[in-house]
């Protein structure tokens, strides 16, 4: 059921029903209809229960299994896991609500038709419901529809009564609602479904046809028309003969691919009005039917000669390993390490190519909705019109039909970020994870998932290959790689030969002191001022969005803070407010402080907003457009700066990391890095990780053409050795510095670990549920047989130690697997649930990106 709960439930299923695992299914529960998946059919019930107390199905939804077998066992494992409710998991699989659903259309075949004018059901027609109900059928009507079950034949016996009552338009062979029918009746969709198996009716629903809002109004001639008959009987009305002789063109027809013409097309092209249509409608000479929308790319422009390079020696021998992988269903991970440029995007397209050629399928995975639209374009290029896109960005209509395009088969290809894990692809060949270390792979609310694992476990469940991609690996990735978990293909240089760009640093103590600068270094100020007058652009990195970090009294030394959260509000500048960036909590800009009463307010810290601002008033003739999160809010935004950019309508694009993922400009030659080591001052073991990573596949957006590219990175911390390692590209460098670290404090790749948070609105209530939490925790791991690999730290508060209202405090798990690590978790939460100390508000995060 879609509910936070991590049990399943057991109903009867009528004899008569085809019922699979992975369709939806109405179901009474609680006094209510709800909608369900069904996870399993069995032949008895479950252990201990009642057979008498189990009830029945209402309905069944869907005429196949809505959820492939791999993602219902996908959907599983998650839950498990990650210790959700199976139904907390099971809605990522489905767009929108699982109780979604078309309005189904049906109406009398030719079959359906002769059947009906048997004798013997029209004698039937005469019966009443409860004759029906209780088998009073003449003996010709049981030999022929006993085997089809009786809601059926009553379902048929009511459209027969619809025909003789005179609601003959089923007879002349137009659709009907179902809703027509009789709408509460007990397994109505699922009898609808088995006449159509029988060919007596169409249905045309999801599985037929697209979703709703994906669908327009057309209209053809009817099958049994005369097109010049009609149009010279039609003299009196000019209007109606235009209309029939413009849908009499060749094609247009009711036995074309394509029949008809979208109606708003064929009024404004015959000259006429919608009453035109109606009229030739009413008189039976032109149908309407539904046809869908024409899609369109979520960007235009070209390919950039995707799937048409030479390969260099590198791709091609990662080529071979991943097409390897997928002739042999050997779904053990490949970890591809590619320097920024060398081309890992065309290994993934031809890949995928492939695996389509092989009559399979492929996911291809991006941390970020704002990549999508470069990839599409790609993708599209090589595969053609057999690629959908599944993220949120979508409006509704658009996820449904993305989800129906794949289940239907009509997409070989998904692109998306993490929720298209559960695309309902058949037969997988493929899947890559690109930029796999991005941490927007991990979910950040229940189910708080990691895509990079759950795409392995999908590629084990379908028997796919599955790529990871990265100039710059996870740890725990390259870890494994070299140690036998995984296998590792590199690609150590840039396509064509170009050289890595090179890297200046500013060391933003001696800027200050020489000059009093504190946001744009000389150095960079100069760097952009070459590029502006020979039409080359510049990406500029701060990752911080707003204006100022921080509003503070001269006077009393107050900082304005989310009434809400333990931080401090941002100024944003244009919109005139303070805002939170965890709740979203906002207010106005204060005249004076709400402390002391002194009118001097001053706003400390900096953000992309301000940088901009900066950026403008150096070079006013300059375009400069902005991408981080406030920028990118409006439905089709990513896009959209995207395409300005890439059309050269900006000079000087700011962002957040956003900028810094597998973006390709060829015009960009500057790369500019404000606050390069503000990541580091943040108390979490990845710190060091993410720091190097954002420099470097930052660097890596310049110098992808003939033009060349410079770096310019400020810094307060300049002899760090992720900033050291960053200015020289050089990954081996740091993880042997970064290996050994993590080493020596065990952490990932040396353990598992969990975070548990107990949350409340009472500081006190709190601290005593993480006490007992952290006991808990420590007496089940004591009398375990590996106790000596299992560690409980805390509790102590979070760096956000308040958040929305509920204060935090938070108990380390590590362990030296992740079994071992859900078995103490469990064993745990059992034994608190036995004391009745179970925390009422608690958060288990299993292997978090963030220990914040």
């Amino acid at each position: 059921m879609p509910a936070p709960i991590e049990r399943t439930f057991d109903y009867l299923v009528p004899a008569d029903w085809p019922l699979l695992p992975g369709m939806r299914v109405s179901v009474p529960f609680s006094g209510r209809q709800l909608v369900g998946i069904v996870v399993e059919i069995a032949d008895e019930p479950a252990d201990g229960l009642d057979f008498a107390r189990i009830r029945a199905i209402h309905d069944c939804l869907d005429r196949e299994a809505l959820l492939p077998p791999a993602v219902l066992a996908l959907t599983r494992q998650v839950a498990q896991v990650y210790l959700a409710g199976w139904g907390e998991v099971l809605p990522l699989a489905v767009p929108g609500r699982i109780d979604a659903q078309v309005g189904r259309r049906l109406r009398l075949t030719e079959a359906g038709l002769q059947e009906l004018a048997q004798p013997s059901l029209t004698d039937s027609a005469r019966l009443t419901d409860g004759a029906v109900s209780g088998g009073a059928w003449p003996d010709a009507r049981v030999a022929r529809h006993r085997p089809l079950g009786e809601g059926a034949v009553e379902l048929l016996v009511q459209l027969g009564s619809m025909v003789e009552a005179g609601r003959d338009s089923a007879k002349r062979g137009r659709w009907l609602s179902a809703s027509r029918l009789s709408k509460r009746r007990p397994g109505g969709v699922a009898q609808l479904y088995e006449l159509a198996r029988r060919g007596w009716v169409d249905v045309e629903d999801e599985w037929s046809g697209p979703p709703p809002g994906r669908l327009v109004a057309a209209i053809r001639l009817a099958a049994h028309v005369d097109s010049r008959t009609v149009a010279e009987s039609l003299q009196r009305a000019p209007a109606q003969r235009r209309l029939i002789e413009l849908l009499a063109e060749p094609g247009l027809g009711p036995r074309a691919l394509q029949p008809g013409l979208y109606e708003a097309e064929a009024v404004e092209r015959a000259g006429t009005t919608p009453a035109t249509v109606r009229a030739l409608v009413d008189k039976g000479l032109v149908e309407r039917l539904r046809r869908p929308r024409p899609r369109t790319a979520q960007h235009e422009g070209s390919g950039d000669g995707a799937g048409t390079f030479r390969l260099t020696a590198d791709q091609a021998a990662a080529l071979v390993t991943v097409r390897e992988a997928i002739t042999c269903r050997d779904s053990r991970p490949i970890l591809l390490h590619g320097v920024t440029g060398s081309g890992k995007t065309e290994v993934y397209l031809r890949a995928a190519a492939g695996a389509v050629t092989r009559g399979r399928t492929a996911l291809l995975l991006v941390p970020e909705i704002g990549l999508t639209p470069q990839l599409e374009r790609r993708a599209r290029a090589v595969l053609g019109d057999r690629v959908a896109v599944w993220h949120s960005g979508l409006s509704g209509g658009e996820r449904l039909e993305a989800f129906w395009r794949a289940r239907r088969g009509e997409a070989a290809v998904v692109i998306g970020p993490r929720s298209a894990l559960f695309a309902p692809l058949d037969d997988v060949g493929l899947i890559v994870v690109d930029e796999e270390q991005d941490s927007a792979y991990k979910q950040e609310e229940r189910p708080r998932y990691q895509g990079r694992d759950v795409a392995i476990w999908r590629a084990r469940l379908e028997g796919a290959a599955v790529v990871l991609g990265s100039a710059t690996p996870a740890i725990e990735s390259y870890y494994r790689a070299t140690h036998g978990a995984k296998r590792l293909a590199e690609m150590p240089a840039r396509v064509g030969a170009r050289p890595l760009p090179s890297v200046e640093l500013v060391d933003m103590r001696s800027e200050w002191l020489a000059n009093g600068r504190t946001l744009v270094s000389e150095t960079l100020e100069e760097a952009i001022g070459e590029r502006l007058p020979r039409r080359e652009q510049v990406l500029v990195l701060l990752n911080r969005r707003g204006f100022a970090s921080s509003i503070m009294c001269r006077a009393c030394g107050e900082r304005l803070e989310c009434p809400d959260c333990a931080v401090t509000l941002t100024l944003h500048r244009g919109e005139g407010r303070l805002r939170c960036h965890y709740c979203d909590h906002s207010r106005g800009l204060p005249r004076s402080c709400p402390t002391c009463g002194s009118r001097h307010m001053h706003d400390l810290g900096i953000g992309t907003e301000r940088l901009q601002g900066a950026i403008e008033k150096a070079f006013p003739s300059a375009r400069v457009g902005r991408f981080d999160a406030d920028e990118t809010r409006g439905r089709g935004a990513h896009a959209r700066i995207l395409a300005d950019f890439a059309a050269h309508k900006i000079d000087v694009l700011v962002g957040t990391q956003m900028l810094a993922k597998g973006h390709d400009f060829p015009a960009v030659t500057l790369v500019g890095v404000v606050g390069a080591d503000a990541s580091l001052s943040v108390p979490d073991f990845r710190s060091s990780e993410r720091t190097f990573q954002l420099l470097t596949q930052m660097a890596g957006r310049t110098g992808r053409s003939d033009l060349g590219g410079q770096v310019v990175m400020q810094a307060l911390q300049p002899d760090h050795y992720a900033i050291e390692a960053a200015l020289e590209h050089d990954y081996h460098a740091f993880y042997a510095r970064e290996i050994e670290y993590r080493r020596s404090l065990r952490y990932p790749p040396f353990c598992r670990i969990a975070v548990c948070v107990c949350r409340g609105a009472l500081l006190e209530s709190v601290r005593e549920e993480a006490a007992s939490l952290a006991a808990a925790l420590r007496e089940v791991s004591s009398k375990s047989d590996a106790a000596s690999s299992v560690d409980v730290l805390g509790p102590a508060a979070p760096l956000l130690s308040r958040l929305r209202g509920r204060y935090r405090m938070q108990v380390l798990l590590k362990a030296g697997d992740r079994g071992l690590l859900l078995s103490v978790l469990a064993e745990a939460r059992a034994l608190l649930a036995t004391r009745k100390q179970v925390p009422r508000e608690l958060v288990i995060d299993v292997d978090p990106m963030s220990l914040m």
